[in-house]
């Protein structure tokens, strides 16, 4: 749970968040909707609304953080419970676990931000760099392929195992216990999350 003592650290990511937001906001979705290829007046309402409801996208940073740190430290903490071999790992110790390997996720959202605005690409080409993404050619690939072949990427492989050595230092175990732990634990739910994503999109599509 967020006690007082990890709130600066979740300010931290949450500050870094809204700076990443903002620029991407200024510097690629705006100048995108102003080089559409539509007529003044449409780009004008498009713009206007955009401008109207940005501030969305800044309320929902620490929502999207505690959600995706939450769904994190749960699924390790359902692993304790039904395992129960670790006794001092409980929801707390997973939630600052899953906080503190959070700074991975940032360090992807940095980096693809930069991409972008250097590049002038979006963030499909940024994951063909990175995931398995390499291997579809995305531009005929069926979107729900493309989301399982993302989700095997660089930055994942590097939580994964940082988030290891956060539980293992947290718990006091070896660290290939704590990436049995992470494997089953956030193993299973990244699983569970991707055949969720696959499904909506081909509900939706």
């Amino acid at each position: 749970m967020l006690h007082l003592k990890k709130l600066p650290f979740f300010l931290i990511l949450t500050s870094i968040l809204l700076i990443i937001t903002y620029i991407q906001q200024e510097y690629v979705s705006i100048p995108q909707i102003s080089n559409l290829d539509l007529p003044e007046e449409m780009k004008e309402k498009y713009l206007e609304s955009f401008f109207k409801y940005r501030w969305v996208g800044f309320a929902l940073v620490p929502l999207i953080i505690l959600l995706r740190v939450s769904y994190t430290a749960l699924c390790l903490f359902l692993k304790e419970l039904f395992a129960n071999d670790i006794e001092s790992a409980n929801y707390s110790s997973c939630f600052n676990v899953a906080l503190k390997a959070d700074i991975i996720m940032f360090g992807a959202s940095i980096l693809s931000c930069a991409y972008i605005l250097f590049t002038g690409e979006n963030t499909l080409d940024f994951q063909q760099y990175i995931s398995l993404t390499c291997l579809a050619n995305t531009e005929t690939a069926e979107p729900w392929l493309l989301i399982p072949l993302a989700a095997v990427n660089v930055f994942e492989i590097v939580y994964w195992f940082f988030m290891a050595k956060l539980f293992a230092v947290e718990n006091k175990c070896s660290y290939w216990q704590g990436f049995r732990y992470v494997m089953s634990g956030y193993g299973v739910g990244y699983l569970f999350y991707i055949v969720l994503a696959m499904f909506l999109v081909l509900y939706l599509t």
